[in-house]
């Protein structure tokens, strides 16, 4: 039970890791967008 535990909180984390990034990754290309001429 306790190792079911952790693996789901392991597996939230990589969901949330993976969220920053593509957020990250849209601002990132939205300000290059606007900086562009």
């Amino acid at each position: 039970m306790e190792n079911k535990r952790v693996v789901k909180k392991d597996s939230d984390n990589t969901c949330m890791a993976d969220f920053n990034n593509n957020l990250n990754n849209n601002l990132y290309a939205i300000i290059n967008l606007l900086r562009s001429p």
